[in-house]
């Protein structure tokens, strides 16, 4: 290494330590001047800095700055956060370490199937009732005051409210890197699973009397929304008001009937109770794990029934009377095996209820316009700048959608010139080459290289939407970035009003075959398309000012190269 490359290092390192030293004080000063206040900071310095590193020095080892920092996977919370700061408390996932001693309890339930854990855990887990679980002894630990390390998962559960509000007085909240997707639930139920769950509340109903009032509840939403269901005749499906008025006209009618025979009916008792959601968890999911298919039937979809009701209830009473966005729609899709159409109600739900604290997001490529709408509230961005040499081939020879590489001409083209690129930096003597794309075409690329002598301990591959934060590619030289990460375009109308609730409906026009007209997109196509690639360049850590560092993305959208 020269002498000038080693003075131009050196600068570098002295410049990063000047540049953590004042985002400690940035948070630490951030937190103690906004106490009692729901505010957000967003830290935006260039990928690589080392934020997530000098802000958990910062805040968790302060006994009097109570932090809960919740990262993306329980990996890089171990890896990054707890190695660091290693008397830290680690709120560790079922399937982490050993922490489930019964795993097959919960094997039965599918991942998108809505139960809650808890209830199969009470009903049927002997270590759950003899005190012995190793994954719920943890929450007994987090009685005795102390800042914690999570994932951005517990942001859809009630634990992040509950340390808030009653175990602790926490002072801050830390979601390190982009989260957004993990306060989202997208449900679709199809005209099949409420006829499943109508079957079973049928049946239910006819041995337990005594709750046959609350199963009336859900028979009624059953039949409010297969009537939505019957008039969805068109591939543009029922959004809006007139997915709110169908609805409840259903239950007015279903009123009108109940009180010919001489039954109480009141829509706001009927609906407005949100207590109701406690008594499904422990009346009928139990009920329904045992009559109802549960392989066949993924989704149970109890609650999220009750939560289009409740929603559905409020707008019709809240809301004027023209359009608005709102977050169910009914629809229908081609069945390309069958050539058939299938009816379908999908509801979007977002927990985006963040405590009355100071919020500190780490997010390199964050867009505070975007947070600050999310989530209604003031928004300061820190943004320090750092000189970057990055050393950068993109090639725009093509889009390179995922589409494009189902081609196989156009796939056996890209496929070589990846092969030359890995051999010629493999012949520079480099110990490995990394390629970061679609997840699906991970192995078409690598059964590709093989063939042709390239071993397979030479490459490491990532896919788009997984490595955000991740340092596997720090001491690396060579990054092929294979792809454009793109949201789709189909879905992403329904995807983005999601965050514009009781607002003027998102508008599906188009201005080219890649853009929409609504200005709403911006954010959130740049969001999922182009930041994913800036944070891709990065992971291999130009910002060390280390000689020979290429990235070389196969991509013509994004223009901030």
């Amino acid at each position: 290494m020269s002498e000038d490359v080693n003075g131009h290092k050196a600068l570098i390192d002295l410049t990063l330590h000047y540049k953590r030293e004042n985002l400690k004080k940035k948070l630490i000063d951030f937190v103690e001047q906004n106490q009692g206040r729901k505010i957000i900071l967003l830290v935006n310095p260039p990928a690589g800095i080392g934020k997530t590193y000098t802000g958990s020095q910062a805040l968790l080892p302060r006994g009097d700055i109570l932090t809960i920092w919740l990262a993306p996977r329980h990996e890089q919370a171990k890896d990054d956060v707890i190695e660091n700061n290693p008397d830290s408390f680690h709120l560790k996932g079922r399937n982490q370490e050993g922490m489930c001693l019964n795993p097959e309890a919960l094997k039965r339930i599918p991942d998108k199937c809505n139960i809650s854990e808890k209830i199969i855990c009470e009903r049927s887990c002997d270590h759950f009732t003899n005190h012995t679980c190793p994954y719920y002894a943890q929450f007994h630990e987090l009685e005795t005051i102390q800042s914690w390390v999570g994932v951005h998962h517990h942001l859809q559960t009630d634990i992040v409210s509950d340390y808030f509000h009653h175990i602790a007085p926490f002072k801050c909240l830390v979601l390190d890197e982009y989260f957004i997707n993990n306060i989202m639930k997208d449900v679709k139920i199809y005209r099949s699973d409420l006829e499943r769950l109508e079957d079973a509340l049928t049946e239910i109903s006819h041995e337990r009397v005594h709750i046959a009032h609350e199963i009336d509840i859900f028979m009624d939403i059953i039949l409010a929304l297969k009537r939505i269901l019957s008039r969805t005749t068109s591939r543009k499906g029922i959004t809006g008001l007139e997915f709110v008025n169908i609805f409840t006209d259903s239950i007015e009618k279903i009123a009108t009937y109940n009180k010919m025979k001489n039954r109480e009916f009141d829509i706001e008792q009927h609906f407005a109770q949100k207590s109701t959601k406690d008594f499904i968890w422990r009346e009928f999911h139990p009920e329904l794990i045992r009559r109802i298919n549960i392989e066949e039937t993924i989704k149970n979809v109890l609650d999220e029934l009750l939560c289009i009701a409740l929603r559905c209830y409020d707008i019709h009473n809240e809301l004027p009377g023209h359009d608005v966005n709102l977050p169910f729609f009914s629809g229908m899709e081609v069945l390309e095996d069958e050539k058939t159409l299938k009816r379908y109600i999908q509801f979007s739900r977002v927990f985006s209820d963040l405590p009355e604290v100071p919020i500190i997001i780490l997010d390199a490529t964050g867009d505070a316009g975007f947070y600050g709408d999310l989530f209604n509230c003031e928004i300061e961005e820190y943004k320090p700048s750092i000189p970057i040499e990055r050393n950068i081939i993109q090639i725009t020879d093509g889009y390179y959608w995922k589409k494009t590489l189902k081609n196989p001409e156009s796939r056996n083209r890209l496929f070589y010139l990846i092969y030359s690129v890995v051999k010629h930096h493999l012949e520079k003597g480099e110990n490995i080459v990394n390629i970061i794309t679609y997840k699906n075409y991970k192995s078409k690329i690598s059964e590709y290289l093989i063939k042709r002598r390239i071993e397979f301990g030479q490459i490491r591959f990532a896919h788009f939407g997984g490595i955000r934060g991740a340092n596997t590619m720090k001491n690396d030289k060579t990054l092929i970035i294979v792809g454009t990460y793109e949201p789709n375009i189909m879905d992403f109308p329904k995807q983005v009003g999601v965050w514009y609730v009781g607002k003027e409906p998102i508008s599906n026009e188009k201005i080219n075959k890649y853009e929409y007209k609504d200005k709403r997109y911006f954010a959130h196509v740049r969001m999922v398309r182009e930041h994913e690639i800036e944070q891709n360049i990065d992971r291999i850590r130009q910002i060390n000012g280390e000689p020979d560092k290429t990235s070389i993305p196969f991509h013509k959208v994004t223009n901030y190269l």
